[in-house]
Parts: C-alpha cells; structure tokens; sequence
C-alpha cells in the first residue's frame, strides 16, 4: 500500500500536505518541518516519547497541523504538544515505515504447547 492509499484509510501526517494533482508532499512549510525533524531528532536521543513530551513543553515548542475544513482551510494551525499525538505520529506509517507496518514476527522455538498463539513477537 503507498503513502498516497493510506491516505484515505489514516489521513495525512503532520509535515505532509495532498496537492492538487493527488500527490502526497512534505510541507511547503519551512517552521513545519523544522518541527517535525526536531521531534525525529529529540526522540532519536531521548528514547520516549514522555522525555520528547517533555523536552517540547520545556521549550515551548508547539505541533504543526493543517486546518482540516472551514474559511481556513490548508493553513497551519499550532497546538500545544500532548502524549497521544505525538504517539501517533511516531507510529503513522508514513514515518514508521509503511511496508513494516503491523506486521508480527512468529517464532516456533517460543510457542508453547497447547497456545497457538504463543511465539508472536511486533
């Protein structure tokens, strides 16, 4: 499945925008990427996404979006970092890698008899 399918299914993360040909993009938007490549990089050191939460809070860094619908409609929109988002936009596809996506690992050796849902790994 392409970035360009999930769309429909998860909508688009923040930092990418739909053009009008259909075509899945990066922002236009310089301070939007700049965001979202801090919030990579401060995850890439810190390891979770409590620390990342508070990293953004203590520095008073807010979260790019686009309006959605209405009179303003495709422009930025900045909101106040919070657990869930950031959570989701660590696991979207588009950033997650779309082609390991839910997929599981079974390993024979760690079933159990009797469990055969057991030597599952994510």
């Amino acid at each position: 499945m392409t970035l360009r399918n999930q769309t429909a299914i998860l909508g688009l993360p923040r930092g990418y925008v739909l053009k009008p040909s259909g075509e899945v993009a990066l922002d236009p938007d310089d301070g939007v990427r700049q965001v979202i490549d801090l919030i990579f990089a401060v995850f890439d050191r810190r390891g979770s996404v409590s620390k990342l939460l508070r990293y953004l809070v203590d520095h008073d860094i807010q979260l790019p979006d686009r309006v959605r619908a209405g009179p303003d409609k495709g422009e930025v929109c900045w909101n106040r970092p919070n657990r869930a988002t950031l959570a989701d936009m660590l696991r979207h596809p588009a950033y997650a890698g779309a082609y390991v996506y839910g997929r599981r690992h079974h390993n024979a050796r760690l079933q159990l008899p009797g469990k055969p849902h057991s030597g599952r790994r994510f």
